[in-house]
């Protein structure tokens, strides 16, 4: 696995990358779960993969650490309205 040219990555490394992307979406809480979260993700791993580390554990470590970004409130769409007994 190497870079074959300055933002270029091989096949191999292209299929890790995919894989610890994945994975790391799965991880995420629901309620971070969105395009930008995910964007974030992506642009981690790819810096911390652009300075040619290719272990994995590492790189998913590193994007995950973007989920300790302060959570956005819930908006009132999500929230379930709650019947008391009368």
């Amino acid at each position: 696995m190497a870079v074959a040219a300055k933002g270029c990555f091989d096949l191999e490394t292209l299929a890790l990358l995919k894989s610890v992307f994945n994975q790391a979406c799965t991880l995420l809480p629901h309620h971070r779960d969105d395009p930008e979260m995910r964007s974030t993700l992506a642009v981690r791993i790819l810096q911390l993969a652009g300075n040619g580390e290719r272990n994995p554990t590492k790189l998913l470590s590193y994007a995950l650490d973007a989920c300790s970004l302060p959570a956005r409130e819930p908006s009132l769409a999500s929230v379930v309205p709650i019947r008391m007994a009368r």
